[in-house]
């Protein structure tokens, strides 16, 4: 989608990026999805922090965008700040001993957004969602990035994200 193509090369992103990766690198788009918790629907997410370990280097920035208010109700993420300084569990998902070591609710920051805001993230940031118990849906549009030179052992490719690049 166009819309969607264009918000993602915004030069603010461009900028975020280059502060991260360096203003010399290219910079791919690992993934660009939609989420979507239907009204008084949804599913919880467990606590866990981004992981490819087909990759060859850590794709390091989210920038996760509300398309409609992410509210306590509504589902919306969950994080423990200062928790994306080490990678805890390899797989992503933590063990259950592991959240009870790491997620203790006085711990837990409530991302709560309003239709239109962003919050960026490190993607070793331990986060998680509730089920959405409000009566409308809570949808978002979160791309990750990552420099441009990273490898996949499975051989896929990644699109340029910025400067005329391979998005079209």
């Amino acid at each position: 989608d166009p819309i969607f193509r264009d918000y993602l090369r915004r030069s603010l992103f461009r900028d975020i990026c280059g502060h991260v990766y360096g203003v010399d690198r290219q910079i791919a788009v690992y993934r660009a999805m939609f989420m979507n918790k239907p009204a008084c629907a949804g599913s919880h997410l467990p606590w866990h922090q981004d992981r490819w370990p087909e990759l060859d280097r850590n794709p390091l920035i989210t920038i996760w965008t509300a398309l409609d208010p992410a509210t306590r109700e509504s589902g919306c993420l969950q994080i423990i700040p200062g928790s994306h300084k080490r990678l805890i569990n390899p797989s992503g998902f933590l063990t259950a001993e592991e959240t009870v070591e790491h997620c203790r609710r006085d711990k837990v920051h409530l991302l709560e957004l309003d239709a239109g805001e962003a919050a960026l993230l490190h993607n070793w940031l331990l986060h998680s969602s509730d089920r959405n118990s409000s009566d409308r849906p809570r949808r978002a549009y979160s791309v990750c990035y990552m420099d441009a030179a990273t490898t996949d052992s499975t051989g896929k490719s990644y699109k340029i994200a910025f400067d005329g690049g391979a998005l079209a």
